[in-house]
């Protein structure tokens, strides 16, 4: 089943939650991932340190923290460096690779905001690529949560 909602993701009982950060897992730069972050506190900060760099297209995970969640994924979706975002190719594949391991992980549900329109991909176009490739891993009981996470800078 595949949910759309608007809210803040920090909130949300889920399995797993999905953070859109950056490549060096910088949660103090702001958006979602500073939401995150805030909310999870010191054990996800501590261990998004302790993996250092994720590169585009790659998953990360820590445990919740204080989230209602389990883990927390890891999507980079901007390389503030070298100055470049995910691609949508690299997006499906990388969402693909996330449903992939709830599957594995036998978890139930999995929450996630409109990865990337962030840093300048187009929320409709995002949400087509979530839903799309949703809608290819019906699985079990898996619930996809998408989150429309508002005012966030």
């Amino acid at each position: 089943m595949i949910k759309h909602i608007r809210g803040d993701i920090s909130k949300i009982d889920a399995d797993i939650i999905v953070n859109s950060a950056d490549t060096k897992l910088n949660h103090s730069n702001g958006g979602i991932s500073k939401v995150i972050a805030e909310a999870a506190g010191y054990l996800l900060v501590a261990e998004s340190k302790a993996l250092k760099q994720i590169p585009l297209g790659e998953i990360g995970m820590t445990r919740a923290g204080n989230l209602k969640a389990k883990n927390v994924y890891h999507i980079p979706t901007i390389d503030v460096e070298e100055g470049t975002t995910i691609s949508y190719e690299d997006l499906e594949a990388v969402w693909r690779r996330a449903l992939t391991w709830c599957k594995a992980n036998q978890f139930d549900s999995i929450a996630t905001p409109l990865l990337g329109s962030d840093c300048g991909l187009d929320p409709a176009k995002v949400k087509e690529v979530l839903v799309k490739v949703g809608s290819e891993y019906q699985f079990g009981n898996l619930e996809i949560i998408i989150v429309e996470h508002e005012g966030v800078e």
